[in-house]
């Protein structure tokens, strides 16, 4: 019978456009992993290409600087409960570090800081959407895994940190990942998720409790239901504004997206500020408003997610660019609208 392991996987992927990007970053990249809270804790090293060693300055040195392996650089601890590898293969660098029994316990609430000791000191490469942390409990923790979730190569569903690098949405254009990107970053984030973002990378903390089973299976699916509906396109949008310029009868517009916005009043019994509506759409069949000119778009602003819901098709109908509502992080969002399906008519 094997020992329950209790721990945490931590992630880091970077992909560069220099073609001799390693020689430039091996000694930064030496320094910060020796600088990482858990390097007092190795005790042996493993080429890729070589037999297993006493870690030393020398050791470390030959491994960290061989130009033609592929990484794999294998830092162990006695005990095993740490261990750290470093793969670099054509552009990619990707370190990966476990942390299993009383080190995932020690050291679990630092390996938020130790990913941002990486971030923006290595260049400016582009960080790859897997980047992240999740668990690795053996047997696994409680998960109802989504059906039907799309399949994406490149993301980790079972992440409860994410690390998102919002440059890949023009770097991957021509291809399908430039648009999963484009549509996981502009996904509104839910109540309750921590964001940060510094060096152009935006992270995610879905638990800020990384020891505790019960928060990390809670997160992990939460993030899982979240990352599912981003990908396929099914969750709300998040708008973009940049200014907000008071333009009557619309209660403001964005010069920078030409993008126009009417609140709205939703009584109780569902009904609607007539006036409100009307002054949107007149707008909206206009295209135009002195403020900035040729209109992309106008959007109706309501109190509830619930209620832009029930009003988009009423809303797209009219003319109308959508039906947004205010986030918890203060922004806005529009679900995105799934056009109902045309009966041919009968011949």
């Amino acid at each position: 019978m094997t020992t329950p392991e209790e721990g945490l996987f931590w992630s880091l992927g970077f992909s560069f456009d220099q073609p001799d990007w390693y020689g430039g970053i091996a000694e930064e990249l030496g320094a910060l992993i020796r600088a990482m809270s858990v390097w007092p804790r190795f005790t042996s090293i493993q080429p890729r290409e070589g037999a297993l060693a006493e870690l030393s300055d020398s050791s470390f040195e030959r491994a960290l600087q061989n130009p033609s392996s592929r990484g794999w650089e294998l830092l162990i601890e006695r005990d095993g409960e740490v261990t750290f590898e470093c793969a670099h293969h054509r552009d990619t660098l990707s370190l990966r570090l476990r942390l299993l029994g009383g080190a995932f316990r020690e050291f679990a609430a630092r390996l938020e800081e130790m990913a941002w000791s990486f971030i923006g000191r290595l260049g400016r490469p582009y960080m790859l959407p897997s980047s992240g942390i999740r668990p690795a409990f053996d047997p696994d923790l409680p998960w109802e895994r989504v059906s039907g979730r799309p399949s994406v190569p490149f993301v980790a569903y079972e992440n409860v940190v994410d690390f998102f690098d919002p440059r890949l949405i023009d770097r991957w254009r021509d291809w399908a990942g430039g648009a999963v990107m484009e549509r996981i970053t502009a996904a509104p984030i839910p109540a309750g998720v921590r964001r940060v973002e510094c060096a152009g990378i935006r992270m995610l903390a879905w638990t800020d409790d990384l020891t505790e089973p019960s928060a990390l299976a809670a997160a992990r699916m939460r993030h899982e239901r979240w990352l599912a509906m981003a990908v396929a396109g099914t969750a709300d949008r998040r708008l973009e504004i940049g200014s907000q310029v008071e333009a009557p009868p619309l209660s403001f517009v964005d010069p920078a997206s030409r993008l126009g916005f009417k609140t709205m009043v939703v009584f109780p019994d569902g009904s609607l500020e007539q006036a409100a509506w009307e002054a949107a759409i007149t707008v909206a069949k206009r295209g135009r408003h002195p403020k900035v000119g040729d209109l992309a778009g106008v959007y109706l602003i309501v109190p509830l997610r619930e209620h832009a819901v029930a009003l988009a098709d009423r809303a797209a109908e009219a003319g109308l660019a959508g039906v947004a509502y205010p986030t918890d992080g203060g922004g806005l969002a529009a679900p995105v609208r799934t056009p109902r399906a045309r009966v041919p008519p009968r011949t």
